[in-house]
This record gives structure tokens, C-alpha cells and sequence, in this order.
């Protein structure tokens, strides 16, 4: 069934996507691997990762909220892609660094200062223009094609994976 085929997905990446050993995944960790892992066109990604970090559905996102997203998905680029980030700018950088980094930077080329929030059009626009996008439809890294391949994440839509994550959990955790 879907639901059983969507539980063996969750639970072959659970280990990979609990960096820190907690024993628990967050919805925003298991969020941010399903917005670059599953198969959902480029816009329907990124409409679904403003609504994950949109934790009071405002239509907006905060400096922090874009810092924990970006840190969330830099965790899981790291974990399957090690040598992604292995350059000049950003060589040696955590992902909470890099992730603090990049959501300045996207505030920055979007007009806006750090107590500003972002609507869901200036993140989109700056998700499109950037030009090494987060949620890129068209990953080529050999390592995150492999666990798409594994997991059959590229033919399950991104919705419906965070869906069947929040009627799996426990107070927004999955152990």
C-alpha cells in the first residue's frame, strides 16, 4: 500500500537525517530532506518548505525561520553530498554557519534587513534567481540520486510524504 511504501521510506532515512544521534526527528529535519529528495517540481518544493518554516502561517518568514530552514537542508547536504560545500567560501563552515550566511545573504539580495520578514514571492524569486538553488528538481550529485533511487523519493510528491509524516508523529517528532 502508500502508506506502508511511504513508513519504509521514512524509516530507511532516519538515521541518516538524525545527524546528532537525538533519537527524535523534528518536522523541519525531515521537512527540509523531503524538499530536496522527492520528486515535486521546483515550485511545489519550494511553496512546501515557506509553509513548513511558516510556523504561524503569517505568509511570511522570519531571519530565524530562513536560518533554521537553510540549516535543516545544508545538515542534510552534507550528510549525503560531504565535499558539495567544499570550496573557497564556505571550506570548513558548519551547516548552521553556512546556513546563517546564506539566509543573510538571500534577505540582503531581496531588499530586506535582518528584522524584516519575507513573504512567500520574495522567497520564491530569490530561491529562483540564486544561483546555486536549495531545491534545485534537477540535482545531478551522485550521492542524493542514489538515495532517490533507494528510497523512491523521486516518485512520491512532497506533500504527500509531509502529510503522512504529521499523521505518523507524536507532538511534530517522529522517534
Amino acid at each position: 500500500s502508500s502508506q506502508a511504501r511511504i513508513a519504509q521510506i521514512l524509516s530507511s532515512l532516519y538515521s541518516a537525517l538524525d545527524p546528532e544521534g537525538k533519537g527524535v526527528l523534528d518536522f523541519p529535519e525531515l521537512g527540509a530532506a523531503l524538499s530536496i529528495l522527492c520528486g515535486s517540481s521546483r515550485d511545489e518544493k519550494t511553496l512546501a518548505a515557506f509553509q513548513l518554516f511558516d510556523v504561524t502561517a503569517s505568509g511570511t518568514i522570519s531571519m530565524a525561520q530562513m536560518t533554521r530552514y537553510l540549516t535543516s537542508v545544508f545538515q542534510v547536504l552534507y550528510k549525503f553530498e560531504p565535499g558539495y560545500y567544499s570550496n573557497s567560501d564556505v571550506e570548513d563552515v558548519s551547516p548552521s554557519e553556512l546556513a546563517t550566511r546564506k539566509a543573510q545573504e538571500a534577505f540582503a539580495e531581496t531588499g530586506l534587513n535582518a528584522d524584516d520578514v519575507m513573504s512567500f514571492d520574495q522567497f520564491k524569486n530569490w530561491q529562483n534567481g540564486s544561483p546555486s538553488p536549495v531545491l534545485a528538481s534537477d540535482l545531478s550529485w551522485v550521492s542524493t540520486d542514489e538515495v532517490r533511487r533507494l528510497s523512491c523519493l523521486d516518485s512520491v510528491e512532497v506533500t504527500d510524504l509531509m502529510d503522512c509524516f504529521v499523521s505518523m508523529s507524536e507532538g511534530g517528532v517522529l522517534s
